[in-house]
């Protein structure tokens, strides 16, 4: 459990880098990915105008010498197929990041993007504009013959997509790590037994959101009261946060965490908050 924590808090942090600029022009009607974004996310943040990428990385000082990164490409994938798989994709990404054409080459990234990242509920889910998919599947198959961590291969409705199992087989409930490609969107997310059957669907974008957070007002309201740009977005609901903390049914992020943690459950670390006087 711990490790998939770790590997959580990477992608969380990975997805914080990319995400630094975005803006109000979204997609094209015919597939708006705020349509599928619930207007109760407990976090948000997108870049709604395209992000010139290349240009950012051009401009960006090279702050590792030259020894730190030999260092970094010359470690040995030593530990267990999993970590070597995650390292793999690391090392490709610093070697990469020297120059902003082999960059945008290896992730197959136009020079300008759009990306988004937020929740549904407790699922975190990463989307990023891709010109090139085929650059993505070539970056995990190369991950993969380094490191021996294998994908299986899954569908919903007609989009297909790979799943890296994170936590042992034997482990329940699994965890899986979902990556896939639609609508020039590659989307990274997470997949449970816990997780209802729409959830992923959701996810990968097959499902609006009953309530969509491109109706709600909320994007607008955050500009126009803080005098942002609209170009990127991005804020932490506590309302809603908390609303998963005190209650059982209270939104999405709070059914969740009642699967996570079922209230008869004696150890139940929600217990002492979900009573009358915390909700």
């Amino acid at each position: 459990m711990k490790k998939i924590i770790i590997i959580t808090a990477i992608a969380a942090v990975g997805a914080g880098t990319y995400l630094i600029n975005q803006q109000q022009n979204f997609l094209p009607t015919v597939y708006n990915v705020l349509d599928y974004v619930p207007a109760d996310t407990p976090l948000f943040s997108a870049q709604l105008t395209p992000f010139p990428i290349k240009d950012y990385i051009n401009a960006m000082p090279k702050l590792n010498a030259a020894e730190d990164d030999a260092a970094f490409q010359n470690t040995d994938l030593q530990g267990d197929p999993q970590t070597n798989f995650f390292l793999s994709i690391a090392k490709t990404y610093q070697a990469s990041l020297k120059d902003a054409d082999l960059f945008l080459k290896t992730f197959g990234l136009a020079d300008n993007i759009r990306a988004y990242f937020y929740t549904l509920g407790a699922l975190p889910v990463l989307k990023i504009e891709v010109e090139n998919p085929q650059a993505i599947w070539a970056l995990l198959d190369k991950a993969e013959q380094e490191s021996g961590y294998s994908h299986r291969s899954g569908k919903v409705q007609e989009t297909e997509y790979r799943a890296y199992r994170l936590n042992s087989p034997t482990e329940t409930p699994g965890v899986d790590l979902i990556f896939s490609q639609e609508k020039g969107l590659l989307t990274v997310t997470l997949d449970s037994a816990l997780s209802e059957e729409t959830l992923l669907a959701s996810a990968l974008g097959l499902l609006q959101a009953e309530n969509p957070i491109s109706q709600a007002g909320i994007i607008e309201e955050i500009a126009n009261k803080h005098h942002f740009t609209a170009q990127n977005i991005a804020f932490i609901n506590h309302q809603e946060i908390v609303e998963g903390l005190t209650t059982t049914d209270g939104n999405q992020l709070a059914r969740h965490l009642s699967l996570l943690f079922p209230q008869q459950t004696p150890d139940n670390p929600l217990h002492t908050f979900r009573t009358p006087a915390c909700e």
